[in-house]
């Protein structure tokens, strides 16, 4: 059991994909899926490459498979038939276990809670809205800004401290953003998916948090 002390804490900056809902495999899928056409080769890279560097705005990812490969692909129509690949199969996985739990305490403590993600931020505001999550959210930030601006903006908008907040991922790149932003980091274990969080708690779900 994990033990938050809410007092030492003022706001907590959530990543989405694989904290929020379990659509980590989706999206990885999806990576294989839209490459296909281009022979299983680019679609087994594009796969491993997006499972290497999650967290990251899926452009970059894209205009890395180009690249590598020289295809003659719009990146924007690429981006158009991700969207559609995995929008409704992500309004319908589960979330993560005690998720909303904690996020309701969270609220009745009046903590404010931040959601910041690569995915692109019309589609992040779409999925949440269609989750019913929007009210959990003070603010909801996705791509093209990158984790560390919107990380960046908020603590200057609400005027907090980072070493008073807390950043919850599931990948490499949120820990990264973490330490770019000084903030405490506590990485959340995906099940089938190795991540090395280093020397920071970590959690499998959300029910292994006791606050107090």
């Amino acid at each position: 059991m994990l033990n938050i002390k809410l007092k030492s804490i003022d706001a907590f900056f959530f990543d989405f994909d694989g904290v929020i809902i379990e659509s980590t495999e989706i999206k990885t899928d999806a990576f294989y899926e839209v490459y296909l056409p281009f022979g299983n080769e680019v679609a087994s890279f594009s796969r491993d490459y997006h499972l290497h560097n999650q967290g990251i705005n899926r452009h970059l990812k894209f205009e890395k498979v180009k690249e590598k490969f020289n295809l003659d692909i719009d990146n924007d129509k690429l981006s158009e038939i991700y969207s559609e690949c995995v929008f409704d199969k992500i309004l319908s996985v589960p979330l993560v276990e005690g998720v909303i739990s904690f996020l309701e305490t969270l609220i009745s403590m009046d903590r404010l809670c931040f959601l910041i993600s690569a995915t692109p931020h019309q589609e992040l505001i779409d999925i949440v809205e269609k989750r019913l999550l929007s009210h959990y959210f003070n603010q909801v930030i996705g791509a093209p800004k990158s984790k560390v601006e919107s990380g960046a903006d908020l603590l200057s908008r609400f005027s907090l401290k980072a070493a008073k907040c807390l950043l919850i991922g599931d990948s490499k790149s949120d820990l990264e953003s973490a330490i770019a932003l000084n903030m405490p980091f506590l990485g959340r274990i995906v099940p089938n998916k190795i991540e090395d969080f280093g020397d920071n708690p970590t959690i499998n779900n959300f029910t292994e948090i006791q606050c107090k």
